[in-house]
């Protein structure tokens, strides 16, 4: 059982909406696991894809999430509010199944 804390630090993945949407198009949107209809983590198909959606609006998503999908975050800034900043995510998801 892994018992190591899901590291929540807010961080910025995309710069703009649109950068989040060419993401999205070129994998959550391209996953048999991606849907739009959970209300909850614990109910979506793909945590992950959830955290995304949720972030989209937000502009942040937890660091476990960007290190699950696969991101280069070195070295990170932090804005006065917490948020770290030169998140880089890769092109495609490490969890994507098409």
């Amino acid at each position: 059982m892994n018992t190591k804390a899901k590291d929540q630090t807010p961080v910025r993945p995309f710069s703009n909406a649109t950068e989040a949407e060419w993401w999205k198009d070129h994998n959550c949107y391209q996953c048999n696991k991606y849907e739009m209809v959970s209300e909850s983590e614990e109910k979506a198909r793909c945590k992950l894809a959830w955290h995304l959606d949720i972030g989209y609006t937000s502009g942040t998503i937890p660091r476990w999430v960007g290190e699950e999908i696969g991101c280069i975050d070195d070295p990170l800034t932090f804005t006065e509010a917490g948020i770290a900043e030169g998140v880089q995510l890769r092109n495609d998801c490490r969890k994507r199944k098409i």
